[in-house]
């Protein structure tokens, strides 16, 4: 005889799949009935957030306390068919007390939550105190129910309301208590008498679900509005620190800009100061050589020596001229704004600032030294390292400003390389600086020369702006070192270029020709 494998075996896999389709709808088919019913009976429709709490709790409270009358009433019924004795509320008193309480929840969800939640509330109260006038003060329920009252007030309405429905519920206890003892109003005490019924502890217990309901859903989302409160709190502190950070970018970002442009304005201004002079210088040689021309075309005697002088003196045109070429290409850069980094020579750079600084120089009568021990490059922009070249230069040649024209005034460019660094340093043996102002020569607008002329005074953008191109275009650090009445000496340390990186120069040289 032969087993069925089929039968014997495993479950077809069919078959459980089947069942677990089937579960799977019926808990779909649940989850929609419940979502609908919650959707309908208790999701509250306030757009403020402490209104949509009042109405969430009243709406479950008065959904629950609609099924506890539903059940009181059923029972009420069952005990007139089954003949069993009752004390308490007749069938009609509850099915009027279910209409109300469906009349009430109906008013929440059509927006009237306030109202309702009075409504509710006085009922409910009007229905304890007759109880307990009929039965007495003594009666559980009738205390039970208004311990429910107060929290209810309390959740729904406010705590001031919920102090005053106690104080209302105490007087009104102790009217009733004093009308009973006096035998004013006689109550009927017959439940006293009877045995205790299953149904009595149940409305006791439900009274206890109602006041644990409230206090559990008001205490509930109470917790998730400081959730969202503490959420919404961190966000904003966030946001907050997240707008500070962008502010203070945002203002240097505008510090820095207005503070380009004015450095602008600056070099413009400087150009201006040196081109006056470099003309002047220009003048002079032609001038002479207008005079030669006009002896020339003058047929005089001793034309031979006319045309020696007039050849000098063009030659010494000429070479005013290249002169004035060369200061033109060197102004660009003191104009230039531009900025590109590439392999550049610094001694180049720094005797191109010297001689942007001639007439300065000889203005002054400052002599101009240059040391340097060797070619040195670094990679960064050109332009910004003959900027510092020429702030640090002019700055030493106006340390000599109150000093006798007698007086030795030399001013020292040194340009030293060791361990991966470049040392630029520009001295001087001018008036010095004070300890105390040593710091402050570096911020915007300070000058030490106010008691000067418009002219001579400056705008106190030199030390600054050359601060910001050698700790943000090269990384590098600026020192000063300073005695009072015995000079200064400013040093420029930057990285070096790396060997790898070393290209060949694109700009062209500057023609220096001399007389």
């Amino acid at each position: 005889m032969h087993e069925d494998p089929v039968s014997t075996g495993p479950q077809n896999p069919g078959a459980r799949l089947a069942k677990e389709a089937a579960a799977r709808g019926i808990r779909a088919a649940w989850k929609r009935v419940w979502h609908s019913l919650y959707e309908t009976l208790i999701e509250p429709r306030s757009a403020d957030e402490d209104s949509r709490r009042k109405e969430l709790i009243f709406n479950i409270i008065a959904l629950f306390l609609l099924a506890v009358l539903v059940f009181l009433e059923l029972s009420v019924i069952y005990a007139d068919i089954a003949g069993a004795a009752k004390v308490g509320f007749h069938a009609g008193t509850f099915m009027f007390f279910v209409f109300i309480f469906g009349s009430l929840l109906a008013m929440s969800r059509k927006g009237n939550t306030e109202l309702a939640s009075y409504i509710f509330i006085g009922l409910y109260f009007l229905a304890t105190t007759y109880g307990a006038y009929a039965w007495s003060t003594a009666m559980p329920v009738a205390l039970l129910s208004y311990g429910a009252i107060i929290v209810i007030t309390s959740v729904l309405i406010g705590t001031r309301a919920g102090l005053a429905m106690t104080a209302i519920i105490a007087a009104t206890l102790t009217s009733l208590g004093f009308l009973e003892t006096n035998h004013v109003v006689e109550s009927d005490l017959s439940w006293r008498l009877g045995p205790l019924e299953i149904k009595d502890t149940i409305e006791d217990a439900l009274i206890y679900v109602v006041i644990v309901v409230a206090s559990w859903l008001s205490n509930r989302e109470i917790e998730r509005s400081l959730k969202r409160a503490r959420t919404s709190e961190k966000a904003l502190k966030s946001e907050r620190d997240l707008l500070e950070i962008k502010v203070e970018e945002r203002t240097k970002e505008l510090k820095a800009a207005e503070l380009e442009k004015v450095s602008q304005l600056y070099r413009f201004v400087e150009f201006g100061r040196l081109a006056s002079g470099i003309f002047y210088d220009l003048l002079n040689p032609l001038s002479v050589v207008s005079l030669s021309v006009e002896k020339l075309t003058a047929d005089e005697p001793n034309a031979a020596a006319s045309q020696m002088e007039a050849r000098r003196h063009i030659e010494r045109a000429v070479n005013a001229s290249k002169r004035m070429e060369a200061f033109l290409q060197t102004a660009r850069k003191q104009l230039d704004s531009q900025d590109r980094k590439q392999l550049f020579s610094t001694n180049r750079e720094v005797a191109d600032a010297v001689g942007l600084l001639t007439h300065k120089s000889l203005k002054a009568c400052v002599v101009i030294r240059i040391k340097s021990a060797g070619d040195i490059e670094i990679i960064g922009n050109p332009v910004k390292f003959f900027q510092v070249a020429v702030n640090l230069i002019s700055n030493a040649i106006d340390a000599y400003h109150d000093t006798a024209p007698s007086v030795e005034k030399p001013v020292i460019a040194s340009i030293a390389s060791a361990d991966g660094y470049v040392r630029f340093s520009v001295e001087d043996r001018g008036v010095g600086i004070r300890e105390d102002l040593k710091q402050a020569i570096f911020q915007p607008f300070f000058t030490t020369k106010r008691d000067r002329s418009i002219h001579e005074a400056g705008f106190g953008l030199g030390l600054s702006t050359t601060k910001e191109i050698v700790e943000r275009d090269f990384g590098g650090t600026i020192e000063v070192e300073s005695v009072l009445g015995k000079g200064s000496r400013f040093t420029v340390i930057i990285p070096t270029a790396p060997a790898h990186a070393r290209t060949a120069r694109t700009d062209l040289p500057v023609d220096r020709a001399g007389p």
